[in-house]
């Protein structure tokens, strides 16, 4: 990366000045058709921006095609600075130099007047805070949750509408879950910062998702659910009155809770572990694909 400096921009004469280059760094774009991926999902840091290289060194994971942060990162976005100083900083200097990340945005993300300005730091494949990703043979929805609270909760001084925004997902969704690339797929995942099942507290928020989300995740025969936000990790297995597939929640903030989940897929199988901060694996799930096409 190469910067040089404008010391002077006037009508009719710029003069530079210094001019920086920066180390080189490399990285590998992500095929489509590999046979083997690994991606690593961290959530509810709030930020403490020790947590992401805390739980690197735990995860035994040397490297990983791509890194997701499954909400509440920052806590709320109030200016520049706590994007960069929770988010950007603590990702590049451990991984981003070489490795991409995602972030999927929790209820947290949402608050905050700066909070509007959040996707002039961060993109996404679609431009959206709900998107795809195709990680080889690998296929992951990502879905934005909203709020927890009832759109005219008092908090929010009027300003929500995430029952409509949810709704407008539920369309995209039924349009992901008939395409070729999700049917194909040997893996079928969705990360959302609210688990729609197994949360112990009932909010209105996570029980409108699961009705507008739940029965298509179910005719989707969606393989895996990861989730956050109840800051106590979880394994809940698959309910068929409720839900067909696992969903695994990560945990909290707070040393001794902080988690790291590393999925890594070889051909037809699938493993996911969860670590928690201090080195104790605390799920170890193994899936194989059932979709041989």
């Amino acid at each position: 990366i190469v910067s040089q400096e404008v010391a002077d921009f006037l009508p009719y004469n710029i003069n530079y000045g210094d001019t920086i280059t920066s180390d080189e760094f490399s990285f590998s774009t992500l095929n489509p058709s590999a046979e083997k991926t690994s991606f690593l999902v961290f959530n509810d840091i709030h930020e403490n921006a020790n947590t992401v290289a805390d739980l690197l060194k735990v995860a035994n994971a040397p490297s990983h095609d791509y890194v997701f942060y499954n909400g509440d990162i920052i806590s709320h976005i109030d200016d520049e600075s706590q994007i960069r100083d929770a988010l950007l900083d603590p990702s590049t200097e451990a991984f981003a130099h070489q490795s991409p990340f995602a972030l999927v945005r929790g209820n947290h993300e949402t608050r905050g007047a700066f909070a509007r300005a959040l996707p002039q730091y961060i993109s996404s494949p679609q431009e959206n805070y709900y998107y795809a990703v195709e990680l080889g043979e690998v296929f992951i929805l990502v879905m934005d949750s909203g709020e927890d609270k009832k759109d005219d909760d008092i908090e929010y001084s009027g300003l929500a509408d995430f029952d409509a925004y949810r709704s407008k997902q539920t369309q995209w969704l039924a349009q992901q879950i008939q395409s070729d690339a999700f049917k194909k797929a040997k893996f079928r995942i969705a990360l959302m910062h609210m688990p729609i099942f197994g949360s112990k507290d009932l909010q209105d928020g996570v029980d409108d998702a699961a009705k507008k989300w739940g029965p298509l995740f179910n005719q989707g025969n969606l393989d895996l659910l990861l989730a956050g936000h109840t800051h106590a990790y979880d394994e809940i297995k698959p309910d068929n009155n409720m839900h067909n597939y696992p969903i695994i929640i990560g945990g909290g903030n707070h040393i001794g809770e902080r988690t790291v989940m590393r999925v890594a897929v070889t051909g037809n199988k699938l493993n996911l572990k969860m670590i928690k901060d201090n080195g104790e694996k605390v799920v170890d799930y193994q899936l194989n694909s059932q979709n041989l096409l």
